[in-house]
């Protein structure tokens, strides 16, 4: 996607839990680790939907990892696969929210330790295409996006 980008996976999920309204400004993502319980999981999550200025959860199980390269950088299986097989999202409406949830949750799973590299992180949305009808995204789009 950007050459700039390194250390990131591509990861198809089915998604298992999705709670929430609204789209937040910040996202935090958890990769979680095989062993983690489900249900201490689900719990961790439910706690962290009822934090300020949280607005939505989602758990992924990981599917299948993608094998596409990013031009000047390994392959995900070049890379080694990373041991997760769950994707925490918790949506906030600001870093320090996103932030905070990322860390309860990750006190309450005792994952206090992950690597940032591991997928324990905040990120800043930077763009959203309006709606979820097809045909008003596409109006949405730049010349050139849909060819090739």
């Amino acid at each position: 996607m950007r050459p700039a980008f390194s250390n990131f996976l591509r990861v198809v999920c089915t998604l298992s839990v999705s709670t929430g309204t609204g789209i937040g400004a910040t996202i935090a993502c958890l990769c979680l680790p095989e062993d983690a319980q489900d249900d201490l999981v689900r719990s961790a999550l439910e706690a962290a939907e009822t934090l300020p200025r949280v607005n939505a959860v989602h758990l992924g199980t990981r599917q299948e990892l993608l094998t596409g390269a990013t031009p000047g950088r390994p392959s995900a299986q070049a890379m080694g696969p990373r041991s997760f097989d769950r994707v925490a999202l918790i949506e906030a409406l600001d870093r320090p929210a996103a932030t905070d949830a990322l860390a309860r949750v990750q006190q309450a799973l005792d994952l206090r330790s992950l690597p940032r590299d591991f997928g324990a992180d905040v990120f800043d949305l930077a763009f959203v295409f309006p709606g979820h009808d097809p045909v008003e995204r596409r109006t949405h789009r730049r010349a050139g996006w849909d060819e090739g």
